[in-house]
C-alpha cells in the first residue's frame, strides 16, 4: 500500500519534472488551472475540478492564438457555473461531460502519457468535441430546467389544490369516524345477542 502511494507520489513528480523542463512552467493545485491532463479517468467518480482546470488551460492558452476556441471554452465553463447555481444535487452534470470529452481523448490516445495543455494534438481535438459538448450541454441544461419547471408546475398544482385537498381530507375523516362507529356499534350489539 505504501510502495502503491508512494511510487504514484514519485511518478506525479516525474510528470512534474517533464512539464516543466518542456514548458517552463509548475503545475499547480486543483484550485488553479490544472497544466496536465488528469490520470484518473478510471475512477468511477473522480474529482471533477483537475478536468475543470485543465479544460480552462486549454482555453487560457488559446486566448491569443484562437480566440473562438478559448471564447467557447470559456462559455461552456460559464454555463456550467450558472447551472451550479441552482444546482442542489451533488455533482454538476457538465462536470460529467467535460471530463468525458478529455478521458475519451486520453483513452484514445496515451492513457499513461503526459498530456500538457498546450499539446497541440489535445488542442487540435478539443476545438473538434466543441461543437458536440456545447450541444450535449445545452441538452443537459434543457433537461435540468425541463425538471425544475415540472416541479414547479406539480408543486403549484398542488398549492392549488391544497384547499380542496384538506375539504376532502376533513370529509373523509368524517366518514371514517362514522363507519367505524357504526362497525363498533354493530359488534358489540353481536356480543349482546350471543
Amino acid at each position: 500500500m505504501i510502495y502503491r502511494s508512494l511510487s504514484s507520489w514519485f511518478r506525479i513528480l516525474a510528470y512534474q519534472a517533464v512539464f516543466v523542463a518542456a514548458t517552463g512552467a509548475l503545475a499547480v493545485p486543483s484550485s488553479s488551472p490544472t497544466y496536465l491532463l488528469p490520470m484518473n479517468c478510471s475512477e468511477l467518480i473522480p474529482d471533477p475540478e483537475p478536468f475543470l482546470g485543465f479544460f480552462e488551460a486549454i482555453a487560457q492558452s488559446q486566448a491569443v492564438a484562437d480566440k473562438s476556441l478559448s471564447r467557447r471554452i470559456l462559455n461552456t465553463i460559464a454555463l456550467r457555473n450558472k447551472l451550479a447555481e441552482g444546482w442542489a444535487k451533488d455533482a454538476n452534470p457538465i462536470d460529467g461531460l467535460i471530463r468525458k470529452t478529455l478521458c475519451f481523448y486520453r483513452q484514445q490516445t496515451d492513457p499513461l502519457g503526459v498530456i500538457p495543455y498546450s499539446d497541440p494534438r489535445i488542442i487540435a481535438y478539443v476545438r473538434k468535441s466543441m461543437p458536440q459538448l456545447e450541444e450535449k450541454t445545452k441538452e443537459v441544461i434543457f433537461l435540468v430546467e425541463l425538471e425544475k419547471a415540472q416541479r414547479d408546475a406539480f408543486e403549484s398544482q398542488i398549492d392549488k389544490n391544497r384547499h380542496v385537498v384538506q375539504s376532502i381530507e376533513a370529509q373523509a375523516q368524517k366518514d371514517a369516524n362514522k363507519i367505524f362507529s357504526d362497525i363498533s356499534k354493530s359488534a358489540k350489539k353481536k356480543v349482546r345477542t350471543q
